[in-house]
């Protein structure tokens, strides 16, 4: 059973001291008392976990989405949980047709089409809108296109928040990283003079240790 991020986070509150005993551990992320060790704690873990990703160690995970076509609507919402395109395709499998990433980007997109209700039917390419964060087609779908659903793969947001959230790793470099962000944590609430620095790299570079092997193992599988 996958260790919760509850449950990682209750380990680094024991061993920074917030915590004593089993009887004191957290059934949520609210608590007055000891909101500021919650929150830090839970920073720390992120920033542990987004260090270890920047190493390249493990994938943040994908999943799959769809927009379904509206007539003469050019925008729609991503995931809530959006990082980016995972391949930059976007495919209506009924209709076996693929758009790709409008070539220059949304800039381009929008420098190019002075008039956009000239440009109907079915759609070429897409682009994010920057100023509303949703996808946007270079056509107005006509009735001919309405109901034409693109599913797409995405990367997913790193990063944990709610205590049923699970790791992008194995429970063991999640327990092999809980002394660092304890220290990562103590630095984070007491300043970097509390940090032990010797248990933060033992922590991280066992944990990264680990997880390099899993990645070897991946490459010959």
């Amino acid at each position: 059973m996958a260790i919760t991020f509850l449950a990682a986070v209750n380990d680094v509150l024991m061993r920074v001291g917030s915590i004593k005993g089993d009887a004191g551990d957290l059934t949520s992320f609210t608590e007055s008392s000891r909101q500021r060790d919650i929150d830090t704690s839970i920073l720390a873990w992120n920033d542990m976990i987004r260090d270890l990703y920047s190493l390249g160690l493990f994938s943040q995970g994908s999943a799959e989405s769809l927009i379904t076509l509206a007539l003469a609507d050019r925008e729609y919402a991503l995931p809530s949980d959006f990082e980016q395109f995972g391949p930059d395709l976007m495919r209506e499998e009924t209709k076996q047709y693929v758009i790709g990433p409008y070539p220059g980007g949304y800039t381009k997109l929008w420098n190019d089409q002075v008039k956009p209700s000239n440009f109907t039917g079915q759609p070429l390419h897409y682009a994010i809108n920057p100023t509303t964060n949703e996808i946007r087609i270079d056509t107005d779908p006509g009735s001919e296109q309405v109901g034409d659903i693109l599913k797409f793969v995405y990367t997913k947001r790193l990063a944990l928040a709610a205590i049923t959230d699970t790791f992008p790793f194995s429970d063991t470099v999640v327990d092999l990283l809980g002394i660092a962000v304890a220290e990562l944590q103590k630095g984070y609430m007491k300043g970097e003079t509390e940090i032990n620095t010797q248990l933060f790299a033992t922590g991280r570079s066992r944990a990264i240790a680990y997880l390099r092997q899993d990645v070897d193992k991946e490459r010959y599988a």
